[in-house]
């Protein structure tokens, strides 16, 4: 997510930083399970949790990964990225943002 070029980043923001909606993480997590069904729909997203929102200070570009893994009925996904120091040192490479269960 780069916010100079998407500009919906600078619609949400949290003192002043930009920020990564809530919804589109939440659109993001069924997507990602959407892959793997690929002839059903997203009916439902449940025990969604934001752990640590996605912001944006220094307005640099952040890369979100995104991990899908089947649990019954259910996919399990999380959303995570790198988490850096001020300085730019690296201080978690898995940094969970958003967790929750798609049902097809």
């Amino acid at each position: 997510f780069d916010p100079q070029v998407d500009p919906f980043l600078n619609d949400h923001r949290r003192n002043g930083i930009p920020l990564l909606p809530g919804t589109f993480g939440w659109e993001l997590l069924a997507e990602a399970a959407a892959v793997f069904e690929t002839k059903k729909t997203a009916i439902r997203l449940t025990n969604v949790n934001i752990e640590n929102p996605l912001d944006f200070p220094d307005k640099s570009t952040r890369t979100v990964r995104v991990q899908a893994q089947r649990v019954g009925q259910r996919w399990q996904v999380e959303s995570l990225t790198q988490f850096k120091d001020r300085s730019g040192r690296l201080l978690d490479q898995d940094r969970k943002l958003m967790q929750g269960e798609v049902e097809f």
